[in-house]
């Protein structure tokens, strides 16, 4: 383990390419966080764009093997930009001055949500995709109207959370029954319904990876019915990560109802991580997964964070840094 800003007070790296440059923030000053680039041994300070009236709130979403870092700025309205050769370039907008950028692909394009529009003090967003300078609207399953007085107002929304090297992109979209969001992949210039859940991850074969209610499920290929992966005894399992083999990473209750980490594979086993060398430890969760199928995750000792039935951050807990490194 290397300390990689040992001259700052307070640092995070984010985020690493396959070729190692990495990203991070440095928050010695927390009303003027820094983007940090670390490439080739030298350390590089990135500067911020300007969001009026925000504190000056920075998200580390990706950076490229030639260097060049993603991220969104801001702490109730947000602006993208990508810094290429230590530059600042942002994504515009679509319609309002608000854009959360989320994924980008080994090809630079990249994919999150942009403001269409305003009700109530609340943003509408659509789902974006930028690509070679130009943001375009990737649309709605369905619309609906904004619950108030005339005249009618358009509140449906979508928003992207990934996006493969082939070009084809995850997320979320209302339908016309309302706020409840569907899963939803675009390809090939369209827009296919997966059904109610939340988007976790998609790979380079298009399968698609979503938590549904208590449960997680797959879809081969992004089509079709959804494959639901089990649990490992309890009432409760959730995706946090798909490799592009198809390995699911995530956790799990067991029937006792303590929280473990899991892998499931491609051909329908899950199987069950434990809680790590620490006898202390009270459970464990997965957090990511690479190409080789090595898992990245933490034990805790606290009983764990629940929000809404669902594993929260980290937060506060006492955790100790796990990898499982596939045999």
């Amino acid at each position: 383990m290397r300390d990689l800003a040992p001259d700052l007070p307070s640092s995070t790296a984010d985020v690493i390419a396959n070729s190692g440059a990495i990203g991070g923030v440095d928050y010695s000053l927390s009303y003027a966080p820094r983007l940090l680039l670390w490439q080739n041994g030298t350390r590089t300070n990135l500067p911020l764009i300007y969001v009026p009236g925000e504190g000056r709130v920075a998200h580390l979403v990706g950076v490229s093997d030639a260097g060049d870092v993603v991220a969104w700025l801001g702490s109730d309205r947000y602006r993208s930009a990508v810094w290429h050769d230590g530059v600042p370039h942002e994504l515009g907008t679509l319609a309002g001055p608000s854009t959360e950028v989320m994924a980008m692909n080994p090809h630079g394009a990249m994919v999150g949500s942009s403001m269409t529009g305003e009700f109530k003090g609340d943003e509408i967003r659509h789902a974006f995709l930028w690509n070679n300078g130009t943001m375009r609207d990737l649309g709605l399953l369905g619309d609906y109207f904004c619950d108030g007085p005339t005249p009618l107002r358009s509140c449906g929304h979508s928003r992207a959370t990934a996006i493969n090297v082939n070009g084809e992109v995850l997320g979320a979209s209302s339908t016309t029954a309302g706020y409840e969001e569907h899963i939803v992949v675009w390809r090939d210039d369209q827009i296919r319904d997966l059904g109610i859940g939340q988007p976790v991850g998609l790979n380079a074969a298009g399968d698609v990876v979503g938590n549904v209610g208590p449960s997680a499920a797959i879809w081969r290929g992004g089509n079709g019915t959804p494959e639901f992966i089990g649990s490992l005894g309890g009432d409760s399992t959730v995706a946090v990560a798909l490799s592009n083999a198809g390995t699911i990473a995530g956790s799990s209750f067991t029937a006792a109802h303590v929280e473990h980490a899991f892998v499931w594979n491609s051909d329908g086993i899950i199987l069950d991580l434990g809680v790590g060398p620490n006898s202390a430890a009270r459970g464990s969760r997965a957090i990511a997964i690479n190409a080789r199928g090595d898992i990245l995750g933490y034990s805790y000792v606290e009983p764990p964070c629940i929000v809404f039935g669902r594993p929260c951050a980290a937060g506060s807990m006492t955790t100790r840094a796990l990898l499982w490194r596939r045999k």
